[in-house]
């Protein structure tokens, strides 16, 4: 449940979503299978594998853990970089990578895979965190999740 003192909500993607986060992957399928990420996409039509339900019940389960740890990670956070962090918006999904962001406060979560959830959101949040900055000086997609991965060992 989205309290106003919480700055992380979850929501669940649509169907309709869904096709769009599945026409996304594929997309950039290569590029993902060069790089080593693992991916999801549905084998069979979306239609026959897309259950309200199941989301809904992930999103409870990923909802209670995160609301135990959210209130910790933010007043770090905020403290280490001298701002407040705004809301973000968790969205759920079953298809893509493990997680993503899109500015400027939205991060996904794949619940399909067997990744640290916790962490992949995160992960997440520390992207959009410092996407400003990564912009500016132009650093690389690798360098970037080095950057990302070594400000987790801080705040994971």
């Amino acid at each position: 449940m989205f309290k106003q003192s919480h700055r992380v909500r979850f929501v669940i993607n649509s169907l309709s979503e869904e096709r769009e986060m599945v026409r996304l992957t594929k997309k950039k399928d290569g590029w993902f299978k060069v790089n080593k990420y693992h991916f999801l996409v549905p084998n069979g039509p979306l239609e026959d594998v897309y259950q309200k339900e199941d989301y809904m019940k992930r999103t409870l389960v990923l909802e209670r853990i995160w609301r135990k740890e959210e209130q910790k990670f933010f007043s770090i956070l905020d403290d280490f970089f001298g701002r407040r962090i705004k809301r973000v918006i968790v969205h759920i999904t079953k298809y893509g990578v493990g997680g993503g962001y899109f500015l400027p406060n939205h991060v996904y979560l794949n619940c399909a895979l067997p990744f640290d959830s916790m962490k992949t959101i995160k992960h997440e949040i520390l992207h959009l965190v410092v996407e400003s900055y990564i912009q500016k000086y132009k650093v690389s997609h690798s360098k970037k999740e080095k950057l990302v991965d070594c400000l987790m060992g801080l705040f994971g």
